[in-house]
């Protein structure tokens, strides 16, 4: 185990496991602009999604909202 220094203090810090990782990866493509349908395997088809601003209400809406986004932003420099 490792520790990472923040504002709020020192935290334990580990690997994610390889599960874990694949999950990551796959929500990360959403917020990169890079969505596929493995992404959307981690939705309930009645889960909500909500962001600063909309609500997205089931899996589909919640697939247009994402498959949307490359159209209106240009690029996302999302991390993990």
């Amino acid at each position: 185990m490792s520790f990472t220094q923040s504002s709020q203090g020192t935290h334990a810090t580990r690997e994610a496991t390889p599960e874990e990782q694949k999950f990551i990866t796959d929500i990360l493509k959403l917020y990169q602009l890079d969505p596929n349908e493995q992404s959307y395997t981690h939705y309930a088809e009645s889960a909500v999604f909500h962001d600063p601003v909309s609500i997205a209400k089931g899996k589909q809406s919640i697939m247009s909202q994402f498959n949307g986004m490359p159209k209106i932003f240009a690029r996302s420099d999302t991390k993990g």
